[in-house]
């Protein structure tokens, strides 16, 4: 049987030089590059070739006296795995407890060639890896980089990842400066790579075979998918020689034959999945290969069996052979290596066969790994569990398979903690006898006196006490309230909670931290540019100084890290059902993930400065993607990149697009649209506004018998350059920008119903007052405007002001008026931030130039300021994110909320309420 020239999802290696094609350029750059410094850094997206270019590209441009690679994969341990595959090439047996520098010296010695350490899949040192493994790690690399060892390490590593690089920064400041990121192929390199093997293996290509591969595979992008290619190749060579074995010819016909190749590697994994006798067991195991951030990791037989355990399914020993053999047959598993670990071939597998894991099997997979860090803590450094780990893990107990080992470590942490709650509660019975004897000796009178002050005697009284005692002023705030919910009683309330909060974090006695239970997050390597709550809460999404876009939970937990190019990033953008994310960089490039890690698509766009907001939309149900382009078009694609259509209805450069969230199939307006157009209503409607310096915003419409979108309205009440249109999540309204200090509210059949300068002008100066608009926004309750304008004159510019925020609310819905309300600024006052609680309790807002925030009542009353900029209320407005550096804040911002978090969580353990003060001495 003729052999493939092609490598499926396998790398090409030094014995494949003869088949490697399209790489002579960036095999060159890496040959130079590694002799510009002691490190290189190769990274880039998952399949364009690194791996490849290495093991065959690099490895072929040395002579074997000139080198001698030593590859190595983590597996369970990166120094561990290190000092293995050192051993296993040395001749001299290496000392015991060897460093870096011991065992690579020795090496050396031991075969005279200069040593290059090559650490493919460099990133699974931070999806796997604890904060101990990478500090012990960069430790003995930067001694190694310091010596005057014959030694260079080379890096390998996907590009989402490259921003915990900047941990080994700390230790080895030059660790980016050499480094070499590696482009898709080129169409034309791609080219070389289909005919090169084929000319080489005897196979006739007819002409223009590889251009029509090339357009059906990805016909909208110059560049090519290295992994899906050479699957594509690899099932065309198939079935060309099940066909004619003597006579191999890839012509035209082959390419119609095989039909639709949109989803190969998916396909591929259905097909081998439903082949086996039990395809439910078979795909679990699958699933055990895949890491938390859906790549590939190495795992034995052993840990197969168990995370099957974890999953529902008892498979047995034998069987997990037998489809572990089946797999590597299949070349969906690569063979054992060395130390009796399987792995996927690819991470576009790993990509795959993550989408088919559910929430639920995600929850596990990570409790897992966080189980197993956390052994690895205590068996280095002799960490148990804390009381908030203990409650994190409990919560999956009945669906965990944990091994001996891990049971015995769980157990020993809650033992330490019974313990120590045990000593804690006799110390607490003892206080809480003498604190009784105490107050009954205060007597009826002095309790009654108490009840009876007054509201702002008792808040002002609980201020007052706020240094001494928290816990007393908080018992005394929430009596005020109790009597009167004025904005000094709330106050008071807010000042004793924070106090009381500060006073736990700096106890070093207290086994949990009451704020770390409500939001615990880790403070990032680079300062964090952006913070917002996805569409339904669940979510934050941002981007960080040093090009990185990253997703936490609202508890906040790092879910993920995605890189785009090293260009600055300007804005992200995250899909409403929160499967795919969008990040735009100051080289006007537009990247697409799904949330998962997986990159969709990069488009180069159009935008203007003053309004980097909606250059990169998403429909509701993140079928659609929009992007901005040069030519006075909106590009829409399908959620695979595909371009569907190229919208042409503006006469100038488009500033945003936005859709309409909303969709009521029983809506008035619903039913008027699927009237005219014809329409089905069991399909979505579409609703997608743009708009354009020609002076018009577009509201689109998409006919699903056209399947296209159309113009449905055109909106021309305007004097300037439209910045931006948004619908309000009801639907019911457009609200426009514009550079004439306009901003406009029109109904969905395009009449005008406001129409107002931004600010009123007996609040500002006159030229705030003129000051353009570029991006307005409805407020979560639809009740209030956010408004952005921003500057042009020099005199501001020197001043450092350019963008500004102020807020209006507006009685539109009822009396088709606007009712600009102050907030209690003075006249000379500009607010870089402003949000509006959704019950329209509280507004925060940071004045320009300040890192505080301060949450206001509707009243213009100053509750309280807290240290962090860009505030955003959550969904529910109990709490308040703010940024604060490298770190994210959240703050409890509802009074409400403050007294579920005392009364019912305790988070202050037991302490006691105004109740049993009051209401149990009233009754006595």
């Amino acid at each position: 049987m003729n052999k493939s020239p092609f490598k499926f999802l396998d790398s090409y290696t030094k014995e494949d030089k003869d088949i490697f094609f399209g790489r002579d350029k960036e095999i060159e750059e890496l040959y130079s590059k590694v002799f510009e410094s002691k490190i290189l850094l190769v990274y880039g997206i998952s399949g364009t070739g690194k791996s490849s270019l290495i093991n065959c590209g690099l490895a072929n441009k040395f002579e074997e006296s000139d080198w001698l690679p030593v590859h190595v994969r983590r597996g369970s341990n990166m120094l561990q795995s290190v000092s293995e595959t050192v051993s296993n090439l040395a001749i001299t047996p290496l000392k015991p407890n060897s460093s870096l520098h011991e065992s690579i010296k020795s090496l050396y010695l031991d075969h005279f060639k200069p040593i290059y350490l090559i650490f493919d899949q460099f990133e699974e040192l931070f999806i796997f890896g604890n904060k101990f493994e990478k500090e012990e790690f960069s430790k003995e690399i930067k001694e190694v980089v310091e010596s005057d060892l014959q030694c260079k390490l080379l890096f390998v590593m996907r590009e989402e990842y490259l921003a915990g690089i900047t941990e080994f920064e700390r230790v080895i400041p030059t660790f980016l400066e050499n480094r070499i990121r590696i482009e898709k192929m080129a169409r034309s390199n791609a080219k070389d790579a289909i005919e090169g093997p084929c000319k080489v293996h005897d196979i006739v290509v007819e002409d223009g075979f590889a251009d029509a591969l090339l357009d059906k595979l990805s016909p909208d992008n110059t560049e090519v998918e290295l992994t899906y290619l050479q699957v594509f190749l690899d099932k065309i060579f198939k079935t060309t020689t099940s066909k004619n074995p003597d006579k191999l010819e890839f012509n035209n016909s082959i390419l119609d034959q095989l039909g639709d190749v949109s989803d190969l590697l998916g396909n591929f994994l259905e097909e081998q999945i439903n082949e086996l006798d039990d395809p439910d067991s078979g795909l679990v195991m699958l699933k055990s290969f895949v890491s938390v951030k859906g790549t590939k990791r190495q795992i034995t037989e052993e840990e197969v069996a168990d995370f099957s355990k974890t999953l529902g399914k008892n498979v047995d020993e034998e069987t997990i052979n037998e489809y572990i053999q089946k797999f590597v047959t299949l070349r969906i598993l690569r063979d054992k290596d060395t130390s009796g670990r399987y792995e996927l071939r690819h991470d576009s597998l790993a990509e795959k066969i993550y989408e088919k894991i559910t929430i639920v099997e995600k929850e596990l997979l990570e409790i897992g790994n966080f189980i197993e860090n956390a052994f690895s803590n205590y068996e280095k450094r002799n960490i148990l569990l804390n009381e908030r780990d203990l409650k994190y893990i409990d919560a999956f107990q009945g669906k965990l398979f944990l091994n001996n080992r891990l049971k015995i470590f769980i157990k020993k942490s809650q033992d330490v903690i019974y313990n120590r709650k045990r000593a804690l509660k006799r110390v607490t019975y003892l206080a809480v006898s003498m604190f009784l004897t105490m107050l009954f000796g205060v007597g009826y009178f002095g309790i009654k006196k108490m009840y009876d002050t007054t509201a702002s005697d008792l808040a002002i009284e609980a201020l007052f006490l706020n240094d001494r005692d928290p816990a007393a002023s908080l018992d005394k705030a929430i009596a005020a309230y109790d009597i009167e919910p004025t904005d000094i009683t709330k106050k008071a309330i807010f000042e004793a909670f924070f106090a009381l909060s500060d006073k736990f974090q700096k106890d070093t006695s207290q086994s949990t931290n009451p704020i770390k239970s409500i939001f615990d997050f880790t403070p990032c390597d680079a300062q964090i540019l952006s913070a917002k709550y996805s569409t339904d809460g669940t979510l934050i999404y941002g981007h960080l100084a040093d090009t990185s876009i990253k997703i936490w939970s609202n508890k906040g937990k790092e879910l993920i890290t995605l890189v785009g190019n090293q260009s600055p990033v300007i804005a992200v953008n995250i899909s409403p059902d929160n499967q795919f994310i969008a990040s735009i960089d100051e080289d006007h490039m537009a990247y697409v993930w799904k949330t998962s890690g997986a990159i969709i698509c990069s488009i180069k766009v159009q935008f203007d400065p003053i309004n980097t907001n909606n250059i990169v939309g998403f429909s509701p149900d993140g079928k659609y993607f929009t992007f901005l382009q040069d030519n006075n078009a909106v590009l829409i694609t399908d959620n695979s990149g595909k371009k569907i259509q190229l919208l042409q209805g503006h006469t100038a450069p488009v500033t945003s697009a936005t859709f309409s969230n909303f969709f009521n199939r029983h809506s008035q307006l619903t039913r008027t649209i699927a009237k005219g157009y014809n329409a089905d209503l069991s399909n979505m409607i579409y609703l997608l506004a743009t708009t354009s310096k020609d002076s018009s915003a577009i509201i689109w419409y998409y006919n699903h018998n056209e399947s296209a979108f159309q113009e449905y309205i055109r909106c021309e009440d305007h004097e300037g350059v439209v910045w931006s249109a948004k619908f309000p999540a009801s639907g019911k309204y457009l609200l426009t920008t514009c550079d004439d200090a306009i901003f406009r509210i029109f109904d969905l059949n395009g009449k005008l119903h406001i129409e107002r300068q931004g600010v009123s002008k007996h609040l500002v100066r006159r030229e705030y007052f003129q000051r353009p608009i570029c991006n307005a926004q409805f407020a979560m309750n639809e009740k209030a405007i956010i408004l952005t304008t921003y500057s042009t004159s020099t005199k501001d510019h020197e001043k450092g002001i350019r963008f500004s925020q102020r807020f209006a609310f507006t009685g539109m819905y009822t009396k088709r008026k606007l009712i600009v309300f102050s907030w209690g600024w003075d006249s000379d006052t500009l607010f870089s931030f402003v949000d509006l609680s959704p019950n329209e309790n509280y507004a925060v807002l940071t004045v320009f130039g300040d890192d505080v925030t301060i949450l206001l009542t509707d009243n213009g009353f100053s509750i309280k300021t807290f240290h962090g900029i860009q505030p955003h209320f959550s969904r529910d407005g109990n709490y308040l994110l703010c940024i604060d550096g490298n770190k994210l804040n959240l703050f409890v911002a509802n009074e409400k909320e403050i007294f579920r978090l005392v009364n019912e969580e305790k988070i202050f353990d037991n302490l006691s309420s105004s109740k049993y003060y009051y209401d149990d001495w009233y009754l006595f």
